[in-house]
């Protein structure tokens, strides 16, 4: 929000990312993953993010947060084909009840059909 205006944040993200790439990623916290993707997300560098996802998701398939967040970004990127493959796992998850609430409202918001209709003109 502008509040640390002197930290920069892209240097950082490089910096972390560096890191992962050179530790042991059974000693890498999921939640390392998750921030850094969070870091980049609000940076607006979709490919990195997605590749933290990916790394977390290499280590600990499956894990619903981590997919969600994919869902989100294979979207962004227009990467259909990922995109598609993402909410069909996140389906069969959600048909065995593993899904949370918000979890499954999400799913629900990235499966619904984009609504086609045009609203009506506005009176001269």
């Amino acid at each position: 929000d502008g509040g640390c205006a002197a930290t920069d944040f892209p240097l950082l993200a490089d910096r972390l990312t560096e890191l992962l790439k050179v530790s042991d990623p059974r000693l890498i916290s999921p939640t390392i993953y998750i921030g850094l993707a969070i870091l980049e997300n609000h940076l607006q560098r979709y490919p990195q993010a997605l590749n933290h996802i990916n790394g977390l998701l290499a280590r600990s398939p499956g894990n619903i947060r981590a997919l969600m967040m994919k869902l989100y970004f294979t979207s962004v990127l227009g990467q259909d084909v990922e995109h598609q493959r993402v909410v069909e796992e996140l389906q069969q998850l959600q048909a065995q009840g593993l899904l949370n609430r918000q979890e499954h409202y999400n799913l629900e918001l990235f499966t619904q059909p984009v609504n086609q209709s045009v609203a009506p003109a506005a009176a001269e």
